[in-house]
């Protein structure tokens, strides 16, 4: 279509990779193990059908941009991180260091979900993001540089319709090239399993793709996912990666466990912890918080418009019996073995890391430093549990003498975070010596962030399944993981999410070129959401019609 943006693969020179999947170097590169998989050779021949006439059709961009723009639209605000891939694409994928001046401008407050009854205000509040990514991108590779929103659990939260209608709103802003010089792809809002695996994605990359691949265990503001290569069978929740395969020099499918608890967040379950300590008296305007330290009163309004004064109490054992109710282990375990809210959970791996709030928790409460750089800091969680109960035992005085450089807003919620990760551990089946779990946030200098993931998984394979609201429209455009030959010594990861059956819709239909630059499906967690079966399991809204089967 005239308005697709072409963006080469990094590792492919620029002559041949005007098209989204460069045949033209990939076919020399299948490898003979591969002939087995009749859905490869299936997809092969109608993309290279595609890819002739696309590259014909558009030609070859005028410059090629080695920088990738992802914005990760959280529940409190959106983050925009920038990707550059080293050596002309050749090399890694690194994060842009951004100056000291510019850290902050990096993220605006408050969130996308905020803005669901001014939607016109949605997009503007992206328009000082794009203004930190101008000084780092050249104007040269503005056009040709991809820009990806994803939101995450504080979107999935809010009813569909204000969800499309939120999506629809950002993307005609960053369509029009008055308000964005990037070549914007895509705004989604992506499942908490996406989420997950694009966390593990961006774990082992950095790690070097070394098998036995860690896990990985992230802790955000408003969810909380578990990703990684079991032991054992799978016996739900499975979804199947491409990864890199060193001993072979080219890439297999990895099935992985990942489940994902929305509302399970940070934030989140201080407010659920809220709720329910204010369901207990309806009728009072202060509540005790056995999560609060004592001396520190906060006047929060509740999502039901109720306003509540809550007054710490400093009691660590009630605020771990509240925590523990909340996280409904008692819930009917119908497949063992189960965690969080009677949810079946896979056999853990030997390690794992813990990464986002897992890490700042720990941080917060001096287990590890502020870098750990090139360090293998295992913490255990009785280290956790203890280091908790001796903080929420100390008043609002003492913690902060004890915690002069912390921000007022993380000081208020450690009794509550400590104990909440701790919990949270123990019932993924963690025992408390165990020390398979490493707290980290960077490894060689670059942060441990789902966003990288994400780069890497919409570089190598979009999802193959077609956009329901995209057939028919402009030109076909789906990337196949393994059609491009690596280049020598890139060692880059060739990663895809492909749930089970996904690729079997792949010898019908593609995604259309054009659903790249438009809004993507919006998947949903399964945990809190509007609507729920069994257990408070989400279940979407059904068809209209269904085939009942025996």
């Amino acid at each position: 279509s005239s308005d697709s943006v072409v963006v080469p693969f990094p590792g492919v020179a620029p002559g041949v990779a005007c098209c989204p999947v460069p045949l033209v170097a990939g076919l020399a590169g299948l490898r003979p193990d591969w002939a087995h998989d009749h859905i490869m050779a299936c997809v092969a021949g109608r993309l290279l059908a595609v890819c002739v006439g696309l590259c014909v059709a558009s030609g070859a961009p005028t410059q090629w941009s080695a920088y990738r723009l992802m914005v990760d639209a959280g529940s409190s605000g959106s983050r925009l991180h920038i990707y550059k891939w080293e050596g002309d694409g050749t090399g890694r994928l690194t994060a842009v260091e951004p100056s000291i001046s510019d850290k902050h401008a990096l993220k605006t407050e408050p969130g996308l979900s905020s803005f669901a009854e001014t939607l016109d205000g949605a997009g503007m509040s992206l328009a000082p993001l794009l203004q930190v990514a101008n000084k780092y991108v050249p104007a040269g590779a503005r056009p040709s540089t991809p820009l990806w929103i994803k939101a995450t659990a504080g979107l999935r939260v809010l009813d569909t319709p204000v969800i499309d209608a939120l999506i629809q709103s950002v993307s005609a802003y960053l369509r029009n090239s008055t308000n964005c010089a990037f070549a914007f792809q895509t705004m989604e809002a992506v499942s908490g399993e996406s989420e997950g695996v694009y966390g593990f994605l961006a774990v082992n990359d950095l790690l070097g793709n070394r098998r036995p691949f860690v896990g990985i265990l992230d802790l955000g503001g408003a969810s909380t996912q578990l990703t990684f290569v079991p032991k054992g069978a799978i016996k739900l929740n499975e979804f199947a990666v491409y990864m890199p395969s060193r001993n072979k020099g080219w890439v297999r499918s990895q099935s992985l466990f990942v489940d994902s608890y929305t509302k399970f967040g940070v934030q989140e379950f201080q407010m659920r912890i809220r709720k329910s300590l204010a369901r207990a008296k309806p009728t009072a305007d202060q509540v005790n918080n056995p999560c609060m330290f004592s001396g520190d009163t906060q006047r929060v309004e509740l999502p039901s418009g109720r306003k509540v004064e809550f007054v710490g109490t400093s009691d660590p054992e009630a605020c771990e019996h509240i925590v523990q109710n909340l996280l409904h282990t008692d819930y009917a375990c119908v497949l063992e073995p189960c965690a969080v809210m009677g949810r079946y959970v896979a056999e853990m791996p030997d390690k794992l890391y813990a990464i986002g709030a897992f890490f700042y928790t720990a941080y917060n409460l001096g287990l590890v430093g502020s870098d750990c750089e090139g360090q293998e800091i295992a913490v255990t969680p009785a280290h956790i549990a203890n280091a908790t109960y001796n903080t929420c035992s100390m008043t609002m005085e003492q913690v902060r003498r004890h915690n002069p450089q912390l921000p007022l807003r993380h000081l208020r919620r450690l009794c509550m975070a400590g104990t909440y990760t701790y919990s949270l551990l123990r019932a993924y089946g963690f025992h408390p010596e165990d020390t398979n779990v490493t707290f980290a946030h960077k490894v060689g200098g670059q942060s441990l962030d789902w966003t990288r993931g994400a780069v890497l998984f919409e570089e190598y394979m979009p999802n193959l399944a077609p956009r329901s609201d995209d057939l028919g429209e402009g030109i076909v455009g789906a990337a196949l993981q393994g059609m491009v030959a690596p280049s020598q010594g890139a060692g880059l990861p060739w990663t895809a999410i492909v749930p089970s059956g996904a690729l079997l819709v792949a010898c019908a239909a593609f995604r259309p070129l054009s659903a790249l630059l438009a809004r993507v499906r919006t998947r949903y967690d399964a945990c809190l959401i509007r609507q729920d079966a069994a257990q408070g399991t989400y279940l979407p809204s059904p068809p209209s019609r269904a085939l009942v089967l025996d």
